[in-house]
């Protein structure tokens, strides 16, 4: 057992001489060496050649191991030993760890002289004008777009405003049919009426289906509810709409002012002709419209004597009906209409002429009634008839509390159902439902105040006509 040092740091490795020839690793500083045979040149105890840390040179002869007695190279020798033999192979240290400089010089781009830092503050302001000038080009391109823009849709509005228009109408249209809601319906309508007359016509026309034959009509119940709702406003557009060329304008300005009652007033001299339409559908609603407005139609009864000749019966008959509601001022009338009531055959007509003759002759009735009544009861009517409300409501309600003892006065009665006071109105309805069959002949009378646009007379009325008719 022998020892071998290790050429690089000396410390001692034991070898058995198994090691001889061999490459070692030095346990302490991991160097590399050869281990040589003892008493080879350099002593017994051979430190053992060394080699790079890569791996054996095995092109090159084994290095003889230097002498225990000599310490360990620090560097490759630079000259060949003496005698001549072959050059040792170097010897290389382990790279020590590096040590960090905590105080290092500034580099030079970064000292104040340099030239690099006097580039570098040349260069900062150029790079942030380039940045504002680059941003300064978008904003104005940016600009400019947004101006490109709105320029073209200014331009497109006034080059296509009657295009735009169109598409409007054609918008409230929808919504007058279609609408969500009645607030939406009126919305349009409203609308439409301020587009003109023209843009209403072209509404009747969108929402109205009147086939030729006029067995059907389809319109839309929720367009005809906003457009009478407009009231008068819109009367003078529906009234040009009833001379239409177009059937469905027609027929739909006449149904729309057919449910505006009173409203329709303004429009009774196209109503009139309208009424001799041949189309049974505009004549129909055009007669209804004339009745509903009530003595706002005077001026059409010698339009609406000669359809009570008409071969439609149906035609005959709202033209009865009509003159019935427009009251005495259709004693123009009253010829035809008796005849009507005595010769045609139609139960139904017959009766309805019967009715209409009594409104119609009212005033000539109730004054032959009054003949043959009592003192008590002339006294009660002509407050009914000429005092202030307060006493024709008192006139009234005392009349009723007679009862039959008073049927002389149900003519009369039956007038002031008429009366622009609504006490009065109601009132009256109260009294005639007291005289039992003596007010019969006015049950007409009373189904139109059970219409009234006032509560309390339609609650009357309602009452009167449950005493009255027969069982």
């Amino acid at each position: 057992m022998h020892q071998v040092k290790c050429p690089h740091c000396g410390s001692p490795l034991d070898d058995d001489g198994s090691l001889v020839g061999q490459e070692v690793v030095c346990p302490k500083c991991t160097g590399i060496f050869c281990v040589s045979e003892p008493g080879s040149p350099g002593g017994a105890g051979s430190e053992g050649s060394t080699q790079p840390a890569g791996g054996p040179a095995t092109d090159r002869p084994a290095a003889p191991a230097a002498s225990f007695s000599e310490p360990a190279p620090e560097t490759v020798p630079t000259s060949k030993p003496a005698g001549g033999g072959p050059e040792p192979p170097p010897v290389y240290e382990p790279d020590p760890l590096p040590k960090i400089d905590t105080e290092a010089a500034p580099h030079p781009a970064t000292t104040p002289g340099g030239e690099r830092a006097q580039e570098q503050e040349e260069q900062e302001p150029r790079d942030r004008r380039t940045l504002i000038w680059g941003l300064l080009g978008v904003v104005i391109f940016l600009a400019a777009l947004i101006g490109a823009v709105l320029g073209g849709r200014f331009v497109r509005d006034r080059m296509t405003g009657d295009a735009e228009g169109e598409k409007t109408v054609e918008r409230w249209i929808d919504q007058l049919a279609h609408g969500h809601d009645e607030a939406a319906r009126r919305e349009a309508a409203e609308a439409l009426l301020a587009e003109g007359p023209e843009a209403m016509i072209q509404a009747l026309d969108a929402t109205t289906d009147a086939p030729d034959d006029a067995n059907t009509v389809s319109i839309s119940p929720a367009a005809v509810r906003a457009i009478a709702g407009l009231g008068p406003p819109v009367v003078d557009t529906l009234a040009e709409a009833l001379g239409s060329e177009a059937l469905d304008v027609r027929v739909a300005a006449a149904h729309i002012l057919s449910t505006m009652g009173p409203d329709s007033k303004d429009a009774v001299k196209a109503l009139a002709k309208a009424a001799g339409d041949d189309n049974r559908r505009v004549r129909w609603y055009s007669i209804d419209a004339l009745g509903h407005a009530g003595p706002e139609s005077a001026p059409a009864v010698d339009a609406l004597i000669p359809l009570l000749e008409n071969e439609d019966r149906f035609t005959r008959r709202r033209a009865v009906e009509a003159l019935e509601q427009i009251g005495p001022a259709a004693k123009a009338a009253v010829p035809a209409l008796t005849k009507l009531r005595s010769e045609v055959p139609d139960r139904s007509i017959r009766q309805a002429a019967d009715a209409a003759l009594h409104v119609i002759n009212l005033e000539a009735i109730a004054a032959e009634s009054m003949r043959g009544a009592s003192d008590e009861v002339k006294k009660l009517v002509k407050g009914l008839e000429t005092g202030e409300e307060h006493e024709a409501v008192s006139a009234a309600k005392a009349l009723g509390h007679m009862g039959r003892d008073a049927s002389e006065a149900a003519p009369v009665l039956a007038q002031a159902l008429r009366s622009k006071k609504k006490w009065v109105r109601e009132s009256a309805a109260e009294a005639l439902g007291e005289m039992g069959r003596a007010a019969r002949p006015y049950i007409p009378a009373l189904e139109k105040a059970a219409a009234d646009e006032e509560k309390e007379v339609r609650e009357a009325a309602t009452k009167a006509l449950k005493k009255i008719r027969p069982r």
